[in-house]
């Protein structure tokens, strides 16, 4: 049986240290970590916001809006990208083939994102 934690549920039964242990965590400040910036969210206070202002927001609204922020960068990250961004490589493995080199081929050359 589980230990005696001082905790009770609505109909006044005891919750076990199994739950408690899991759920009554110590946070951990996030304060130093980059990949955690401080919870902000959508500056209401600076006029209308725009799709692409609320979108930036969800990069400090939160943990989980966090990662569809963060998300939302790799996409646009995918989007912006061209072949012309990567040295050609003249030989050896993964070498660049000849149809490849061209400067206007390699502009145009794009990620392909398949969202379902």
């Amino acid at each position: 049986m589980a230990s005696a934690t001082g905790y009770v549920n609505k109909v006044g039964e005891e919750v076990p240290s199994t739950v408690t242990d899991a759920v009554l965590v110590q946070s951990e400040s996030l304060e130093d970590r980059p990949e955690h910036p401080p919870v902000r969210g959508v500056d209401w206070d600076n006029g209308q916001p725009t799709l692409d202002s609320m979108m930036a927001a969800f990069m400090t609204t939160g943990f989980q809006a966090t990662e569809v922020g963060r998300a939302i960068e790799e996409i646009n990250r995918m989007r912006a990208w061209r072949l012309s961004d990567e040295p050609i490589k003249e030989s050896g493995v993964g070498a660049t083939p000849d149809d490849m080199k061209d400067p206007e081929v390699r502009k145009n050359t794009k990620a392909k994102i398949f969202l379902r």
